[in-house]
């Protein structure tokens, strides 16, 4: 659109220009629609009322999505872009210039649930920052009106009109009263008024907020990710991109889990180094000096007269007769370990920063038994006497992490008044009731307050 000379008439009418701001093929859209119809969210900003006042919106979130997803994003240059979709480019041009684009690329690229929360907000911002662009939506439809009347003069001054009524050639409307120069002079001056409107501090200022806004979304949803451990989770990982950005979505709104899962992350952390501290079951370890035939196990100074001409045969005779002197190793042996228990006191007094605490210790302690295959039991008490109405939680060590339940032991509070006893008893009957919870560890966690 920049070269308004010979070949104008062909810029004009060029079938080949596209919508596609990035670009993309047809496995590319098929995959965006897919995205929709699995995330209703996404797609409920697709018939609010900008998609009414700027039809190209749905075109700019494809465009978005892909920028976000692929792994070599390319930007299609505006010459090749359909004039209807040109604001489209511009934003996209903007958006991929920037630093945070660069920034925001690390969660999202070849990453279907990075994206897919990445486009969450990126669409909602995007909404805003078309809302403020009037101006620029104007210039735009004032320079596609120039261009129509550019091209109706072109085929007047071609004799391609239908002719008016007094027989000179037209269009039969009123461009036709546009000579070809001025229609070009026209075209020009509304090419100008566009990429001056879409130049404006205030437009690009938008559209910098948007993507620092996103950025924002994203690296909160990633230390969620981080923070509860699920990038390390194999059910997490076995999960359809519909069912992680659900779980996501759900986490993130829930502002208690926010918080312990904030606090939590520097517990599982903890436990994550431990666990990478542990020796490896069958590693050894120096117990003391003996005596053998083992030249692998013997001491320097055994190993030292090897490269003597005449002492090597002592060592010879030495590992012949078993007299050498060697290390004694012995295997580490793994100690097992039994189940974790945890009463945890949900009485009104522990309710806000203490039970954000308490849950966020349960975690780390949830991630040590996961790690070591260990049982966990999470005992929710507060004033019911009954030990068998106690709300129990239970996490085989076998069956790796189950988020759902996780969440739902966050979740859970039970307020009231406090009875320290029944926790106790009904800890007590698990230890008593299973053989694998004879080694158990039991922890109790309390205000220490009654109300």
């Amino acid at each position: 659109m920049k070269n308004l000379g010979k070949n104008h008439k062909k810029a004009i009418i060029d079938p080949q220009l596209g919508k596609d701001s990035i670009r993309q093929d047809a496995l590319d859209h098929r995959l965006f629609e897919q995205m929709l119809s699995d995330n209703p969210k996404v797609e409920e900003f697709l018939y609010e009322d900008v998609g009414d006042s700027y039809p190209p919106y749905r075109n700019l979130l494809q465009d978005a999505n892909a920028a976000l997803f692929k792994y070599t994003p390319e930007l299609v240059p505006e010459q090749e872009i359909e004039l209807e979709y040109l604001l489209n480019q511009k934003i996209m041009e903007e958006i991929t210039e920037s630093p945070k684009y660069k920034e925001l690329r690390v969660f999202t690229r070849v990453d279907h649930t990075g994206t897919v929360m990445g486009l969450e907000t990126l669409a909602q911002e995007l909404k805003e920052v078309l809302k403020k662009a009037q101006e620029q939506q104007q210039a735009l439809e004032d320079l596609q009106k120039a261009q129509q009347a550019m091209q109706q003069a072109q085929q007047a001054a071609d004799g391609e009109g239908e002719g008016d009524e007094d027989g000179t050639p037209g269009t039969g409307n009123d461009s036709s009263k546009y000579t070809l120069e001025e229609a070009k002079q026209a075209l020009e001056e509304a090419r100008k008024n566009f990429d001056d409107s879409v130049n404006q501090k205030e437009f690009k200022g938008l559209i910098a907020k948007s993507l620092k806004n996103t950025m924002n979304t994203v690296q909160e949803t990633h230390n969620f990710i981080t923070n509860w451990g699920l990038d390390s989770d194999p059910g997490y990982q076995k999960m359809s991109h519909h069912e992680k950005t659900r779980l996501l979505q759900k986490m993130r709104n829930n502002r208690k889990l926010a918080q312990i899962a904030k606090l939590a992350g520097r517990y599982m952390a903890l436990a994550v180094k431990k666990q990478a501290e542990k020796l490896k079951p069958g590693s050894n370890e120096l117990h003391d000096l003996t005596t053998g035939s083992e030249i692998q196990k013997a001491i320097p100074a055994e190993k030292a007269l090897l490269g003597h001409p005449v002492a090597k045969y002592l060592t010879y005779q030495k590992m012949v007769d078993h007299k050498l002197t060697v290390y004694e190793t012995k295997d580490k042996v793994k100690e097992q370990q039994g189940p974790i228990v945890m009463a945890c006191d949900e009485s009104g007094s522990m309710s806000g920063s203490g039970e954000i605490w308490a849950k966020s210790v349960a975690l780390g302690m949830l991630e040590i038994a996961i790690r070591q295959k260990r049982d966990f039991l999470f005992i929710h008490f507060s004033g019911d006497s009954n030990p068998k109405s106690l709300k129990v939680d239970t996490f085989y060590g076998k069956d790796g992490k189950n988020m759902e339940k996780i969440i739902e032991m966050c979740e859970y509070f039970d307020g009231g008044g406090t009875n320290f006893e029944a926790p106790l008893k009904r800890g007590m009957q698990e230890i008593n009731d299973q053989e694998a919870f004879k080694k158990a560890d039991f922890f109790f966690v309390t205000d220490g307050k009654k109300n």
